[in-house]
């Protein structure tokens, strides 16, 4: 739970994490993936699937640059 914690003190709904550190590169193309589907009004759960998706079928397609990516709390927030 660690940092997420206190995000959820102050109201969010849910929280998207990183295990690990990840190269800055695919991780602003994941972020502008995930924030483009959220945007296009599905749920963090499904727009966390189809950020990893996407970067799965790019050249950063090893787990590495998107396994990380974690969603704590309500995985139907919007």
């Amino acid at each position: 739970m660690g940092i997420a914690r206190s995000f959820f003190f102050t109201g969010a709904c849910s929280v998207l994490a990183s295990l690990w550190s990840i190269n800055d590169k695919p991780a602003v193309v994941f972020m502008r993936e995930f924030y483009r589907n959220l945007l296009a009004g599905r749920t963090a759960k499904e727009a966390l699937r189809l950020a990893k998706l996407m970067l799965l079928q790019s050249s950063w397609s090893h787990p590495y640059y998107w396994a990380s990516f974690v969603l704590i709390g309500d995985p139907g927030a919007e």
